[in-house]
């Protein structure tokens, strides 16, 4: 949540992907299983959007609800997490001062009050 909060001012998007390993009980091979989840609303605050990761990540740190085939394939460990985030042109609410197209309508009658 650190890099999200670093580099992105704009609205966004997230998906959450992840991968884990599971082991055959039986012959003991091993496959390597990609979850592909809905993906998240439009964020406009970054506090929302790291609530929706904790869920994210409280989900996916549940065993018990490890998508499987069968019973005869455990769960062994994780194996990757990404989070990616797709960027709109919408700024982010509440983040850094007003653009200039909007700060000038203070200086005319469509505006009555202004908080930078």
């Amino acid at each position: 949540m650190a890099k999200i909060r670093e580099k992105v001012s704009t609205s966004f998007y997230l998906r959450h992907v992840f991968a884990y390993q599971l082991r055959n009980i039986e012959d003991g091979t091993v496959i390597v299983y990609y979850s592909n989840p809905k993906g998240s609303q439009w964020f406009n605050k970054l506090e929302d959007a790291e609530k929706w990761l904790i869920t994210q990540e409280e989900e996916r740190l549940d065993n018990e609800r490890v998508e499987r085939s069968s019973t005869k394939w455990a769960f062994e460990s994780s194996f990757n997490v990404d989070v990616k985030v797709v960027l709109d042109r919408q700024l982010l609410v509440g983040t850094g001062p007003l653009p200039d197209w909007l700060r000038n309508l203070a200086h005319s009658r469509a505006m009555v009050a202004l908080d930078t």
